[in-house]
């Protein structure tokens, strides 16, 4: 058993090896995450009043709900949220 040495902070070759699986692990569940993230299309249904303050040409590209009038379908994407975020009035819908 190795205690200390300067080239691999104590740790054996089996050590180092295990590690460098679990690093290149880590990158590749990262990845996955990211992708995941990117590709979910989850939507929201607000009211026009809740989405007051965005911008018209933004409302006007939310789609309606069929069926609801006055309701708007928000798709969280990184877009829709920083407009959402910056220009809504309603403290409750920016979170």
């Amino acid at each position: 058993m190795e205690i200390y040495n300067n080239t691999n902070n104590g740790m054996s070759k089996t050590d180092i090896k295990k590690m460098e699986k679990i690093v290149s692990k880590i990158g590749e569940l990262e990845k996955k995450a990211n992708n995941n993230i990117a590709d979910t299309r989850v939507k929201l249904i607000f009211s026009e009043a809740d989405l007051e303050g965005l911008l018209p040409k933004k409302m006007k590209m939310l789609p309606q709900v069929p069926g609801k009038p006055g309701f708007r379908e928000v798709e969280l994407t990184k877009t829709v949220l920083g407009a959402i975020q910056k220009h809504l009035k309603n403290e409750e819908t920016r979170r």
